[in-house]
């Protein structure tokens, strides 16, 4: 049995910030192969949610994530275990501010949220061996139970690739999500595998024979371009990548550094739904929605 932690404190100021990957779940497992480990919010009937207008129980966007909206009968009857929002009061108090509180939890322990990790854990073996815990989040304090019980955890992201021009992609690591990954490991092992001569390396058209879906978009992904220097992905300002690992940098720094190296027009700042936009730092560069990138071809280029 799985054990899907959804995370139990609500980070950006809205009740069960893990929702859509608890519907997802929902549609994927059956009622017997996965517990729930979450606030009390998470369980409250989707009509409830549609009342507070959130998007996860919109059925445009629950398509594009490929979940169904469950009924309240199907909220109701999954295998639960409840944890107490209570228990993040104290942080509350101390931080005065969700972020902060929700950035000490991605990087370090806290004993009330073990204390009651360990009373879940310790009641489900007496039922059923959880084989593995579920988070699409890091969590230091389900780490350290995870750990001491023996129990992997499965770190999952939505993947870069995405539709409708490519195939869904997903991440799955167990060490962590946006910071702490297997990402540095994997792409060592890669490369000594590569030049070892062993690794058949597909081409250019291969991978995108693979990976792409629309084919207007595989033909200018075929073409020769190189109209810019350089593109800027932008991070979401108020997710976990930027708060706990990104070493001091953001997204205006990252702009103003580019502005030194490249003149107007060579930079593509590329913005994935940032809650922020600052025109008067981006006000010199061609701005483009992810959206708009099909087809650009950008020289790397290392600072």
């Amino acid at each position: 049995m799985f054990a899907s932690f959804l995370y139990p404190y609500n980070f950006r100021n809205n009740e069960a910030p893990c929702l859509w990957s608890f519907y997802k779940q929902l549609s994927s497992f059956d009622r017997d192969e996965i517990l729930y480990i979450g606030s009390k919010e998470y369980f409250n009937a989707p009509e409830y949610f549609a009342r507070n207008n959130r998007w996860e129980v919109k059925p445009e966007l629950a398509a594009c994530l490929q979940y169904v909206i469950p009924s309240s009968g199907a909220v109701e009857s999954a295998q639960k275990s409840i944890i107490c929002g209570d228990i993040f009061n104290a942080l509350d108090r101390k931080f005065n501010n969700n972020l902060a509180v929700w950035t000490m939890l991605l990087t370090q322990r806290y004993a009330p949220l073990e204390d009651e990790l360990e009373s879940i854990v310790e009641r489900v073996a007496h039922e059923r061996k959880i084989d593995a815990f579920l988070s699409w989040s890091n969590c230091e304090s389900l780490n350290y139970v995870a750990r001491k019980h023996g129990i992997p955890v499965i770190y999952n992201e939505l993947g870069p690739l995405r539709p409708p021009n490519y195939v869904f992609t997903g991440y799955f690591d167990f060490c962590g999500v946006n910071g702490n990954t297997e990402a540095r490991k994997r792409y060592g092992a890669f490369c000594k595998e590569a030049e070892s001569g062993t690794l058949p390396i597909l081409s250019k058209a291969e991978i995108l024979d693979l990976m792409v879906q629309d084919g207007a978009a595989r033909s200018l992904l075929m073409e020769d371009s190189n109209d810019y220097e350089i593109g800027l992905p932008m991070q979401v300002e108020d997710d976990s990548n930027m708060l706990a690992y990104s070493n001091g940098w953001d997204n205006e720094k990252l702009i103003q550094l580019a502005g030194k190296y490249f003149r107007k027009n060579e930079v593509i700042p590329i913005f994935f739904g940032n809650c922020f936009f600052h025109k008067e730092i981006v006000s010199h560069f061609i701005f483009m929605h992810i959206e708009e990138i099909i087809g650009l071809h950008l020289r790397s280029f290392q600072f």
